[in-house]
């Protein structure tokens, strides 16, 4: 006998046919293979790909497990897994002191065609952090409000990431812009973040908060950055909430220009015996310019 593949996208399973030959068979090497299937799924459904037949329920009561299972050695068995209707999902608060987040900070119940949009509301219910002010990220990659759950496998018991956004306006010479953080991204990356969008060095900058919340955290307190006077990236701590920017907060950034160093060698006064450097170069135009005639005299 040879291989059964079974058809679960993203996942290809491949089972010994001679152990499916039964429905009750086929769905205990399933969940043999892969466990958390009918964890995060109401029941299975198999067909033949391109026959003809219709779709056989695998959901338990509504097959025989002692029935045969019909194949067909030129096509493979595709199964279908049927998304629970209703499942509850965890939400972690996003962190730059934790690698891999924060604390779970919500439970939400969800229905598996329900879009990130609505589970944003949910989560401002629950949480009161405002939906405007969100970033869901599912396995890394930030979710659109239209995403449907089910379709990008958000399965019962899967964590979505949760960060909070803050609109940050940085004043450069004449110039304004706006950028986009978490809140509790490190402030020692946003300001390398303004640095980039500006082409400059951020070892050339200095900055300091136009408009910031006085809520400060003891961590962020220990060395600068002193709202009131300019700081350097080098001297920042915390996050960007610990040092009181939330939405509308507001950074000025200045250009240091370093002094020329001119050693000793390169060093000429202004004056030398009371003859200013203009004085001596006009005499010295002069001299040469005589020498230059008394050669042309002399021959």
């Amino acid at each position: 006998m040879g291989q059964l593949v079974v058809l679960y996208k993203p996942i290809v399973v491949e089972l010994r046919e001679e152990n499916c030959n039964t429905l009750g068979k086929l769905v205990a090497a399933i969940t043999q293979t892969y466990p958390p299937i009918l964890n995060r799924h109401d029941g299975l459904e198999y067909a033949i790909r391109g026959a003809k037949q219709g779709r056989v329920a695998l959901t338990e009561g509504q097959y025989d497990p002692n029935a045969e299972l019909l194949t067909n050695n030129r096509r493979p068995i595709e199964i279908k897994a049927k998304f629970k209707a209703i499942y509850t999902v965890n939400i972690r608060r996003a962190s730059a002191k934790h690698l891999f987040g924060g604390p779970i900070i919500a439970e939400v119940e969800v229905y598996c065609r329900d879009s990130f949009g609505k589970l944003k509301e949910q989560i401002e219910r629950q949480t009161g952090i405002s939906k405007d002010s969100q970033q869901l990220e599912f396995m890394g990659w930030p979710m659109l409000d239209s995403s449907i759950l089910g379709l990008q496998r958000v399965f019962r018991g899967c964590t979505v990431v949760l960060r909070v956004m803050a609109k940050i306006t940085y004043h450069f010479k004449d110039a304004s812009w706006s950028i986009t953080a978490g809140v509790d991204e490190s402030l020692l990356l946003l300001l390398g973040r303004i640095a980039t969008n500006l082409s400059e060095d951020v070892s050339m900058l200095r900055f300091s908060f136009t408009h910031a919340s006085e809520d400060v955290a003891a961590t962020a307190t220990d060395r600068p950055p002193n709202p009131t006077q300019l700081f350097k990236a080098g001297d920042v701590v915390g996050s960007v909430a610990e040092n009181g920017l939330t939405n509308g907060g507001a950074i000025q950034v200045y250009r240091e220009y370093r002094k020329r160093e001119l050693n000793d060698e390169t060093v000429r006064p202004s004056k030398v015996d009371g003859k200013s450097n203009r004085q001596r170069k006009r005499e010295r135009r002069e001299k040469e310019r005589r020498a230059v005639l008394s050669k042309s005299v002399a021959t």
